[in-house]
């Protein structure tokens, strides 16, 4: 009998179970090939189980006919380190063949730009990259931070109409020359709530760098991104531009000039105040 029509005959099956710290345990003490378990991974997925965005989707948990844990031990730690039951779609009775584990999760993974693309936000790749900023700086780690496709598309919809100024302003071509978008973003998105009529005009001398006078913070700012070197770092690079034009703002709006930007040691997980 070829592999193909034993496949067919093992019938597969799929049922939503509501899976307990306990289950989940015991399930992963029966494994099959599983991969390496990431923790930041599984803190991720915890901390949307803990916040109550976690949904049925289609996706399984998945044991082969053996009982064996196939597909999920990410879910499953998650399900134990937020010490509550999750429901989630479970299926059963998969072929034991090396060839069906080797199928697993080989789709195009979905990013929140996607996700917000399909909901019709224009520039998602810009609000995308913003909001996971955003998470960075108002985060309790000074670790990397991954924010998920669930939190990024609610983080839109409770402003839409803000995170669309936000990207519009910093979608044009001198600003992602000379600073990183989502450091422009964060600025231009609390500048906002400052003052509109100031963020624009701030946000116009920045790109064009025109009729401005020595020490002038905005020229100040320009310079010091122009000549600023790549660190290994790409959040720790972001972060001090993020500081940079937060201090030159609040020394424009303060009605002081800038000979320099002062180096600071301030950990990424800082949201700047401006004035």
């Amino acid at each position: 009998m070829n592999n193909t029509a034993r496949k067919i005959e093992t019938r597969p099956q799929v049922e939503a179970v509501t899976i307990t710290p306990a289950m989940a345990s015991d399930w992963l003490k029966n494994t099959a090939k599983n991969r390496k378990a990431y923790r930041t991974h599984v803190g991720r997925l915890a901390n949307e189980m803990v916040r109550g965005n976690w949904q049925l989707n289609g996706e399984t948990i998945k044991f082969d006919t053996f009982g064996r844990l196939v597909d999920g031990q990410h879910r499953l730690l998650a399900v134990i380190e937020a010490s509550q039951p999750v429901t989630m779609h479970v299926c059963s009775n998969l072929a034991t063949d090396s060839d069906v584990f080797a199928t697993i999760d080989v789709g195009m993974k979905r990013t929140a730009q996607s996700v917000l693309r399909m909901e019709g936000v224009k520039n998602a790749g810009i609000v995308a990259s913003a909001i996971a900023f955003m998470e960075q700086t108002d985060s309790k780690s000074t670790d990397a931070v991954k924010i998920s496709n669930t939190a990024t598309l609610q983080a839109y919809n409770q402003e839409p109409e803000k995170w669309d100024k936000v990207a519009h302003a910093a979608a044009n071509d001198e600003v992602a020359r000379l600073i990183r978008r989502p450091t422009f973003c964060l600025w231009f998105y609390d500048a906002l709530d400052i003052c509109e009529e100031a963020a624009n005009d701030f946000a116009e001398m920045f790109k064009t760098g025109a009729n401005l006078s020595l020490h002038h913070p905005v020229l100040t700012l320009r310079r010091s991104l122009t000549n600023q070197l790549e660190m290994s770092s790409n959040v720790k690079f972001r972060f001090l531009q993020y500081y940079k034009i937060c201090t030159a703002w609040n020394a424009w709006r303060d009605g002081r000039k800038l000979k320099r930007i002062p180096a600071t040691n301030l950990p990424i997980n800082t949201r700047i105040k401006l004035h």
